[in-house]
Formats: C-alpha cells, sequence, structure tokens
C-alpha cells in the first residue's frame, strides 16, 4: 500500500567507479510479516506475507532497487503480487540529509473489481528530509490512475512524518502519521498512525513488532468492504481499524 517505469534506465546512467573512488554496494533482504500494512491499511487481509528486495547504491548517491511482497487475491483479483521498482539520489545539505526519488507499483495480474477492471498500478515521486530521528517524506502521484480507484489522481499527495528513539542495546521505537489526499476527491481524505518497537538482533537479523490505524472522517476506505467469490462482491473485512504485525527480516 505502501514506482516509475522509466526509472530502470536510471541504473545505466550510473558513471563507472574510477580505482580511487569507493566501490558501489548491493545489498539485499528478506522478510516473513503476520500482516502487510500500508499507509495504515492491510494489503494481505491480515494474514501473513513474504517480502523482499534488492537495493544498487553509487557513492554519488544515486540509488536503484526491486522491492516485493506478496498480497491476499481477496484484495487484488488474480494478482498475489507487488513488485515496486525505484531510483533516486540521496545528499546532505546544511546538516540535513535529503532523498529524491521516483516509484512505480506493478500488481501483476491484478485488476479492481470495483471500476471496470481497472489496474491498480501507479507511479510516484517522493521528497525527503531526515535529521537524527526526525524525518519527513512527501509523495505525489504522478499518474493520472491512482490504485485501480480513481482515474483523475495525478497530483495528488500522501504526507509521512516520523520520529524514531533509540532506546540502547538494540531497541528502537518508530513512530509515524501520514496524511494522504486525492486530488479532486475531499471523500477520500484520510490519516493514519504507526507505533512500533524494533529489535536488531546478530547476523542482521531484525525483529519489528507494529501496531497502525487507519481514520478517514466520510469512511471511504475504512468502511469498504472486499471480497470476490462466483456470486458477486461479498462484504466480509473492513480494511482500516487497528492492524498489528510482527515482521522477522533479514539483510546482506
Amino acid at each position: 500500500m505502501r514506482k516509475l517505469a522509466v526509472i530502470l534506465p536510471v541504473v545505466v546512467l550510473f558513471p563507472a567507479a574510477s580505482p580511487a573512488e569507493e566501490a558501489p554496494s548491493t545489498s539485499a533482504n528478506l522478510a516473513l510479516t503476520s500482516n502487510y500494512v500500508s499507509r495504515g491499511f492491510t494489503q494481505s487481509w491480515g494474514r501473513p506475507a513474504l517480502q523482499g528486495g534488492i537495493d544498487h547504491i553509487r557513492p554519488s548517491g544515486l540509488f536503484a532497487g526491486l522491492w516485493f511482497s506478496t498480497l491476499s487475491t481477496k484484495e487484488f483479483r488474480d494478482g498475489p503480487l507487488e513488485v515496486d521498482l525505484y531510483g533516486g539520489m540521496t545528499g546532505s545539505m546544511a546538516g540535513l540529509n535529503w532523498t529524491a526519488a521516483a516509484y512505480y507499483y506493478l500488481y501483476p495480474g491484478s485488476s479492481s473489481p470495483f471500476v471496470g477492471n481497472r489496474r491498480y498500478d501507479y507511479a510516484e515521486a517522493k521528497l525527503g528530509l531526515s535529521q537524527g530521528a526526525w524525518s519527513i517524506n512527501g509523495y505525489w502521484v504522478l499518474t493520472q490512475r491512482w490504485f485501480g480507484t480513481f482515474s483523475d489522481a495525478r497530483g495528488s499527495s500522501y504526507l509521512e512524518l516520523g520520529y524514531t528513539a533509540d532506546l540502547g542495546e538494540g531497541w528502537t521505537l518508530p513512530v509515524q502519521a501520514g496524511f494522504g489526499q486525492i486530488r479532486k476527491h475531499p471523500e477520500a481524505r484520510w490519516r493514519q498512525a504507526r507505533f512500533g518497537l524494533n529489535k536488531s538482533l546478530d547476523g542482521g537479523l531484525n525483529l519489528l513488532l507494529t501496531v497502525s490505524r487507519a481514520w478517514d472522517r466520510d469512511q471511504f476506505y475504512t468502511s469498504a468492504n472486499y471480497s470476490i467469490d462466483p456470486q458477486g462482491l461479498v462484504p466480509v473485512k473492513r480494511l482500516g481499524p487497528t492492524q498489528w504485525a510482527l515482521t522477522l527480516s533479514k539483510s546482506w
């Protein structure tokens, strides 16, 4: 729930490192989560999901990567997978760290049962700033279509504020608040909050427990029920209430 197709060529634009230059780095990650929650909403029907990705970064700050997660076909008809492609650049200025990037979110084979079989795929641009434990990230929709729901969503936005408290001995407490709006559709605005407890373990392992919740004034999302059967739509699950997730991840 939480990336642009044109960003794949970004990789070929990276200049080759000279002998005196720091070498580029590539990392990978794999995770098993009890519930894939993005921006306050479950993407896996409250059930486990397998996730992973690979990232490549140059000494100049240019980066590109790929990330995936399994999904619930009760929410994403005929599409059990999300694939995110992204690329951009990071740097620092006046004591602030910044990130500028583009993302393309792919949902292969999946289409919305609610709005004319519209695909879920969409693209966003991101601008982010961080300093110490604080961060702020803004995302703006680049495509006309958004998440199988709207066909006039270009310019819609999502703002995310974060703070991570260091508790010592590998423990951290991440806190996050998000504010989303769909351009021209005030009924589709929402807010979300997430609290977590994170423990860094030996061998690149990490354990994270989170609780999150989404709110929307007009209940555009939080009263929506999603499921498909041969007879049509069956209302069985709300996507907005409090969501818990326990995630074990491994980085290389």
